[in-house]
């Protein structure tokens, strides 16, 4: 399917895989600095991470507590709590 009548790979094919190579080779160099810290620290602005980091927790906690409801949380704005229809869950694994 990729090989040319003379066993060489396809032109498509080398060029599609020279991409890849460059373009992760350029992903590598720009993410170098943080790297070794991916597995321990959160990326980007504090006001943006911290509200995440908390969905995280609060949506595995839920999922798993019956008391608790996915949707709507009395931990933020108590007594009267406030809805989660537009919380950012976002569970990658």
């Amino acid at each position: 399917m990729f090989k040319a009548k003379s066993g060489q790979p396809s032109g498509r094919f080398r060029d599609s895989g020279a991409a890849l190579l460059l373009y992760t080779l350029c992903t590598l160099v720009f993410f170098a600095p943080v790297l070794g810290r991916l597995g321990s620290s959160l990326i980007g602005p504090p006001e943006d991470n911290m509200q995440f980091f908390w969905f995280l927790w609060y949506g595995s906690k839920a999922l798993w507590d019956p008391a608790l409801s996915f949707m709507h949380t009395r931990m933020i704005y108590f007594p009267e709590g406030v809805g989660l229809f537009w919380a950012n869950y976002f569970y990658a694994g």
